[in-house]
């Protein structure tokens, strides 16, 4: 809605021409004729020079009412930040703290001051603090321009540290209890209170807070005799036997051996499609190496991203309904429920409303 004072001077002009056009009958001795003679116009124009020249003053009132208008939906100042984009029913709330909240829709952002563009979704929560940022909560992907090297680097905060930036593009996924960040282009350092820094590069991410390393394991080494595997699974086939008539031959003594899932491969065939914008070939790749991950947070990290590329990129309902569902028996009370359960939301999934 434009600003109440612009209205108000918009209204005032408009008013003002639209009386003049309606006195232009009025008596020589009216109030026009006076206020005509005050403004030094020439009293003996002809009639149709002055509706002429009062046509125009009006069209150009208007022009500019409807250029005040346009340019005010092109950019809707909140809290800092200005819509560049906006995708479904956009709503934004200002938390009074320099901060604003995505209660519906998704949008793209972009702050001058800060120097940084913003992609953020449904319940992100994102926060100027001073020169830099803080990602209170949700999804968020940040496109920052690069900073000449006499500037001190952007800094974006989250739960369990902060992570330092010269000039990139990454993804900041901030959950209730921990996040995720994945970095597209160029390199950020992410840094722990009273840790060392972790530089990431294109196609690496990393999970906070920190997971302590597995204990070892502390039991008594045992020796076992060695067995011929082959041998003994040979030894064990069954033989050929006929059920109803159908002769069956016997089961392979082992199935044909799997390679194993090179996962740095396939974060870099991932991290391609996302770049290319290829979220249909993405989602397929997703669903084809989710159950062949034995790291459950990696796992669990995909599994969110397949949900919102399935609900926030394809617009896919149905599909997007049954990852989510997936998603939160495969992880309950997981990283992502509150994200995932908005996603739900979002999608009507079980005839939720927002």
């Amino acid at each position: 809605m434009v600003e109440p004072t612009r209205v108000r001077d918009l209204k005032g002009a408009l008013f003002a021409l639209d009386a003049d056009l309606t006195d232009l009958e009025a008596p020589a001795g009216s109030f026009r004729q006076l206020r005509a003679e005050r403004a030094g116009r020439v009293t003996n124009a002809r009639p149709w020079t002055r509706r002429l020249a009062l046509g125009l003053s009006f069209a150009a009132a208007v022009a500019a009412g409807l250029a005040v208008v346009v340019a005010h939906r092109r950019s809707m100042p909140i809290a800092g930040f200005e819509v560049a984009s906006r995708q479904g029913a956009l709503r934004l709330e200002a938390d009074g703290h320099d901060g604003v909240r995505v209660a519906a829709g998704s949008a793209e952002l972009h702050s001058a001051a800060l120097g940084v563009r913003l992609a953020v979704f449904p319940k992100s929560h994102v926060r100027r603090e001073g020169k830099d940022l803080r990602v209170v909560f949700g999804q968020v992907e940040l496109t920052v321009a690069p900073r000449p090297r006499t500037l001190p680097p952007f800094v974006v905060a989250v739960s369990d540290g902060s992570i330092e930036v010269v000039g990139t593009r990454f993804t900041i996924v901030q959950g209730d209890g921990g996040g995720h960040v994945t970095v597209h282009e160029g390199k950020v350092k992410f840094h722990r209170p009273n840790r060392a820094e972790v530089t990431l590069g294109p196609g690496q991410g990393l999970d906070w807070p920190e997971r302590p390393a597995p204990a070892p394991d502390r039991s008594p080494a045992v020796d076992l005799p060695a067995v011929d595997v082959l041998q003994a699974s040979a030894a064990k086939a069954p033989v050929a036997k006929a059920i109803k008539g159908r002769r069956l031959s016997p089961r392979p003594a082992l199935a044909e051996a799997r390679a194993p899932l090179d996962v740095a491969a396939v974060l870099a065939e991932l991290e391609e499609l996302r770049i290319r914008k290829r979220f249909r070939d993405l989602a397929l790749r997703l669903q084809q190496v989710l159950p062949e991950l034995h790291d459950r947070d990696l796992e669990e990290s995909l599994s969110y991203e397949l949900c919102d590329v399935l609900a926030s990129r394809l617009k896919d309902p149905e599909a997007g309904c049954a990852a989510t569902k997936r998603h939160q028996r495969r992880f309950p009370a997981g990283r992502y429920e509150t994200l995932v359960s908005a996603l739900r939301l979002e999608l009507g999934c079980d005839g939720a409303t927002r």
